[in-house]
């Protein structure tokens, strides 16, 4: 069973790539560092490795041990499984190294400089010490077993991988002397020891095993072992060899029967073209073999330079740029032009140089390049155009100055390609040229340039050493250049300008900020001056005698220039304790003022030329430095002008702002004027801002004695009740008032006018509203009395509850009584019939009984109107009246109506001429009931009042007017226009 598990364990790891047999591993990748002169060369094979897999990995290592485990508890172990034994050992080395790779990968870089990388390999090392030991035994023990050859030459790949290298040579030189020359191994010795010789840099001993190696052309890494075999050539200076052992590995390439190695051919074998003085041919071949071929050709190019002249060089170059403009690869290019750099530079071809700075210029502008590439282009040109600068003038202290008028331009042309390149350090270009043309004693052109450098510092928002330089330097340059006045003016300005905008507080900001102050002034810029002046004190508050002596100038040049609004400004602010003037110097200004202003804006309103003038006292009043007494004064005489343009509104606000800058001492002396502006304020039916100026200075000077103060609280009662305002407004207003020591007489008075204007008004709810809040005056009562009983005649019941609800302090008794009593009276009247008895043989003496009967109730009616009109109200005598003329209109109507029956004509006719004596008798009686009506109604001007409930229209009739079912011109007419049977003919009349 041990047997069978040892075979199959055998045969799953015999497939499996060993780290022993590099030559074998069909997964691994050369790598091939491209040497340059007297670099060393190495060409160790490595193995990519996959990510780490810790499942698979537990999986070996699990199936390694475990096959271990069975072949050393195998009592019976022969060569073969003690060989089988080794190898795993030596599998297992591989495995423990990979997982102390990972660890090593994982660990912090502190605990790495701490340790050191060997102890993260402890495990690996001890394994591989055992693998080699175990090795070894197998040879003492064993030393005629036929695979010997194979141990050896595993102990080599193990020492070279995980060993010292120490031993490598040894055991791989043992590996060939125990292997048969036809097998495997022993070629694979010899590849190993090549290759252990030519990392090594034992070129010649490479060779000569590579010379054996390189008969067996079947190798799949046989162009590796071409290439390889080629360096050694090369470092043993057999050019023409070595070049033709390149190119033979470079033909391998071709083939899918090799492990292609065409990137490294590529990277090395310019250097062998070169060497072999065949460099054309190495264009030839880079341009037919590599595509692109630029990035080859350039190669090409710099280890052209180590050996040939400048124009082979050049000519690949040209080749290499040919090739990126062909495919219009614009990055290519740039590279092309950086080797240019670089090669024109240490051969010291200016021209050249110059005209590629330009290029990679128009490359730029056109495209958009790698950024490090057009990092590297801007450092190689700026250390260029730096080396000119320095060494452009020879004899700085020599005059007139000497120097190259082309490196000059040059020089300058440099810094302008790299400010087009690197906008962000723009600034400093132009500082670099400015400093070029100062030392070539060119200051108008170094002017301009430091100009343009602190511009850009600016747009950068840069106030950083190249900043402050450029500041410095143009300063001494404005010296220098001995310019023009105007122009010298200009540049000094813009220099201290900059400055203290830039550099706020520093070493010279102080100084500059009082020569640019001076500068401006001299200028007459004065209100740049005063900018000057407020940022100096925004940063500099200590020098405030400085700045106080500075805005003295300021104020002297408005005075001399009669700028009153610059003037005035100022005043304000110094008067509020700006810069701590004097007080003598502050009324002194103000006097000043003064005298300016009022004298103008007075002069011009006499002239008529009214909105001149407030135009003028507007702008006094909106100058926030002026005393308030002349802001008041200006807004005031506003005020008026507006009023009488009519402008009450404006005219008012302009008053408002007189009122809020008055001291109370000087207002009160003016309200004499204030009642006439509030009386206008009414005529223009402002009842609004009149009421308000009136209570405005009525609370203003409520405990004071003043002019027209009464008159004052009358104008706000009047107000209010000529615009129907709320009543509880007029209330308030006499409360508010009537602590203002107003007389009490007064009061009383004017509550008593308030009543009658609201009666007359009738406004009945404010009315009763106003009485209650006023019971103490007995003035009152009677009014409110009298409005009652008349409302009690214009409406219904509901009302009337309403009325004596409202009124607790008024005996309502008396008048409900009697009130009812008309209203019964009236609805007897109305209701009043007279019928006579038509038999069919008319009965004279019934007939005259009945017409004696209501000639008899007639006459009642009327006694009892007369009798019930003495005890009532003037509208209880209008509904009285109204109705006790129906009756005898009624009467007439029935007599008219009636015709007796069973008599004859003759009969008939004095009969009829009897009862119209009657009629016109009574028909005369009521006419004179309504024309006493009438003249009750006119007597006592009630027409007006008892319209004010007429009906108009059905459709708009409220619950209330129906319950009245009332019309004004039921009383204007006769009662006899209500209804009946026409008169006749003479009657009508």
């Amino acid at each position: 069973m041990k047997l069978t598990l040892i075979l199959c364990l055998t045969l799953l790891f015999v497939e499996a790539p060993r780290a022993q047999d590099t030559a074998t591993v069909k997964k691994e990748e050369t790598v091939l560092i491209k040497p340059a002169e007297g670099q060393e060369v190495s060409t160790t094979t490595s193995t990519i490795a996959p990510p780490f897999d810790l499942v698979r990995w537990q999986k070996l290592i699990k199936l390694v041990d475990s096959e271990i485990k069975t072949i050393k508890g195998n009592k019976y172990s022969g060569a073969e499984l003690k060989h089988r034994l080794f190898e795993l050992y030596s599998e297992k080395i591989k495995l423990i190294k990979e997982k102390e790779n990972l660890n090593l990968l994982k660990a912090e870089i502190k605990d790495v400089q701490k340790n050191g990388k060997i102890s993260f390999f402890k495990a690996s090392s001890n394994q591989y010490k055992v693998a080699q030991a175990y090795a070894i035994s197998i040879i003492n023990q064993h030393p005629n077993y036929k695979k010997i050859g194979d141990i050896y030459y595993a102990l080599a790949i193990n020492s070279r991988d995980y060993g010292t290298s120490a031993e490598t040579e040894k055991f791989l030189k043992l590996s060939i002397t125990k292997s048969t020359a036809d097998s495997k191994t022993f070629y694979n010795a010899k590849t190993a020891l090549a290759e252990y010789y030519y990392n090594n840099k034992r070129y010649g001993e490479a060779l000569s095993y590579y010379s054996d190696v390189l008969k067996n052309n079947e190798d799949e890494w046989f162009g590796k072992h071409l290439y390889n075999a080629a360096w050694c050539n090369l470092k043993e200076r057999n050019f023409k060899k070595a070049l033709d052992l390149m190119k033979m590995a470079f033909e391998t390439t071709k083939s899918k029967k090799y492990v292609s190695i065409k990137e490294q051919v590529f990277n090395a074998i310019g250097i062998f073209y070169v060497q072999a003085d065949d460099t054309y041919a190495g264009i030839e071949f880079f341009e037919k073999n590599a595509n692109p071929s630029s990035p080859n050709l350039l190669s090409l190019a710099l280890s052209s330079m180590n050996k040939n002249n400048f124009s082979i060089t050049n000519d690949v170059l040209k080749a290499a740029l040919k090739d990126t403009k062909a495919r219009k690869d614009v990055n290519g290019e740039m590279k092309v032009r950086l080797t240019q750099l670089d090669i024109y530079r240490e051969s010291k071809k200016d021209e050249e140089y110059f005209v590629t700075a330009n290029s990679i210029l128009d490359l730029h502008k056109k495209n958009q390049l790698d950024k490090d590439d057009l990092f590297l282009a801007q450092n190689k040109i700026k250390e260029v155009a730096g080396f000119m600068q320095i060494n452009l003038v020879k004899d700085k202290n020599k005059e007139p100055v000497d120097y190259n008028k082309e490196d000059y331009k040059k020089i300058m042309r440099y810094f302008d390609i790299l400010s087009s390149m690197d906008k962000v350090n723009k600034k400093l270009y132009r500082y670099y040229q400015g400093e070029t043309a100062l030392s070539a004693h060119d200051y108008q052109v170094a002017l301009k340039y430091y100009v343009r450098s602190i511009m850009n510092a600016k747009i950068a928002k840069d106030n950083g050493e190249t900043t402050r330089k450029a500041l410095d330097a143009l300063l001494t340059t404005i010296e220098l250049a001995k310019l023009p006045k105007a122009k010298e003016d200009e540049y000094t300005i813009f220099t201290f300008k900059n400055f203290v905008l830039i550099y706020h507080m520093s070493d010279k900001s102080q100084v500059i900020y009082q020569k640019l102050f001076n500068k401006y002034f001299e200028l007459n810029r004065i209100k740049k001056a005063v900018n000057i002046l407020l940022v100096y004190t925004f940063y500099y508050k200590g020098d405030e005698k400085i700045h106080r002596e500075m805005l003295t100038q300021i104020l002297d040049s408005y005075i001399k220039e009669k700028n009153t609004d610059k003037l005035a400004f100022w005043i304000g602010k110094i008067e509020k304790g700006y810069l701590n003037f004097s007080q003598d110097y502050i009324q002194n200004s103000i006097a000043v003022l003064g005298g300016l202003l009022f004298n103008k804006y007075q002069a011009l309103e006499k002239k008529g030329l009214v909105k001149e003038a407030m135009k003028g006292y507007e702008s006094i009043f909106e100058a926030k430095q002026y005393p308030k007494r002349i802001k008041a004064e200006a807004a005031y005489a506003i005020a008026a002008l507006s009023l009488e343009q009519n402008k009450t509104k404006e005219s008012y606000k302009w008053l408002s702002e007189s009122l809020d800058l008055y001291e109370a001492k000087d207002l009160i002396k003016v309200t004499g004027s204030l009642y006439v502006l509030a009386k206008g304020y009414r005529l223009l039916q402002r009842f609004d801002i009149s009421s308000e100026l009136a209570m405005r200075t009525s609370k203003l000077f409520c405990k004071e004695d003043y002019k027209n103060k009464e008159d004052f609280f009358q104008l706000i009662n009047e107000n209010i009740l000529i615009t129907n305002e709320k009543i509880g407004n007029l209330i308030k207003a006499e409360n508010d008032l009537r602590q203002c020591n107003l007389n009490e007489k007064l009061i009383e008075r004017s509550q008593k006018e308030n009543m009658e204007r609201l009666i007359f008004s009738n406004r009945l709810d404010d009315s009763i509203t106003y009485y209650n809040a006023n019971l103490s005056n007995p003035a009152l009562k009677k009014s409110m009395e009298r409005f009652v009983n008349y409302k009690f005649y214009q409406n219904p019941d509901t009302i009337k509850n309403k009325i004596t609800s409202d009124l607790a302090t008024i005996d309502f008794s008396t008048i409900i009584t009697h009130n009812q009593n008309v209203q019964a009276f009236t609805k007897k009247v109305l209701d009043l019939k007279f019928v006579f008895t038509n038999e069919e043989k008319f009965n004279e003496e019934k007939y005259n009984a009945e017409l004696e009967q209501y000639f008899a109730m007639v006459t009642e009616i009327n006694n009892e109107a007369v009798a019930l009109s003495k005890l009532s109200s003037p509208q209880e005598i209008i509904m009285i009246r109204n109705v006790i003329g129906i009756p005898y209109f009624s009467l007439v109507k029935e007599i008219r109506k009636f015709e007796p029956k069973g008599v004859d004509t003759r009969y008939l006719d004095g009969f009829k001429q009897g009862m119209r004596q009657i009629t016109e008798s009574l028909l005369s009686k009521g006419l004179q009931l309504d024309n006493e009506k009438s003249a009750f109604l006119e007597k006592n001007n009630y027409f007006f009042e008892i319209q004010k409930n007429d009906i108009f229209g059905v459709e708009k009739k409220s619950a209330l007017e129906t319950e009245l079912n009332f019309h004004s011109a039921v009383l204007f007419s006769n009662t006899l226009d209500i209804g009946g049977t026409p008169l006749p003919n003479k009657v009508k009349s």
